[in-house]
């Protein structure tokens, strides 16, 4: 089967870690350290918490100064869980949308100690590389120090045998 991996347009990246300071709003009441090991196994995020769309949206800032902490296991998976988790398991649904609910979206999370794949279905990262990669997801110089970097890869091979242009 012909796998194609569109890297150059979907090699988004999100900088995680929080900003430097106070301005990065409340801490979870649990902070777990993460262990890295071939599977990190994330925790359910609390639905609960967290802005309304409203005070996130008017909230909404790009930094470019990171904590330099590592992110808890209940911040990274709140993280993960956002960018592309299971929202609706009764229907295999997502927190992305994608058309024909096919979601050919891939995300890894880049840390100083190796790159992630996230299997949403588990909820869990997947060691697929050992050492520091973050340089890979980008080329300014935040994204070298930020304690997570995550990568959005589109995965064409979805789409195989599917009439779509």
């Amino acid at each position: 089967m012909k796998r194609h991996m569109l890297a150059c347009a979907a090699l988004l990246f999100a900088a995680c870690g929080g900003p430097a300071g106070e301005q990065g709003g409340q801490k979870p009441e649990t902070r777990t350290e993460v262990t890295y090991g071939e599977r990190i196994a994330l925790v359910k995020p609390d639905l609960k918490a967290g802005l309304t769309i409203n005070e996130a949206l008017h909230n909404r800032r790009s930094w470019r100064e990171y904590n330099a902490g590592a992110l808890s296991l209940e911040e990274l998976s709140g993280v993960l869980w956002a960018a592309a988790g299971v929202n609706r398991p009764e229907e295999n649904r997502l927190t992305a949308p994608s058309a024909l609910a096919l979601y050919p979206i891939r995300v890894y999370a880049l840390f100083a100690e190796g790159i992630y794949a996230y299997d949403h279905v588990a909820h869990a990262l997947v060691r697929v590389a050992e050492g520091d990669h973050r340089k890979l997801s980008g080329a300014q110089p935040f994204v070298f120090t930020a304690p997570l970097n995550l990568v959005y890869i589109a995965d064409r091979a979805v789409y195989d045998g599917r009439n779509i242009p």
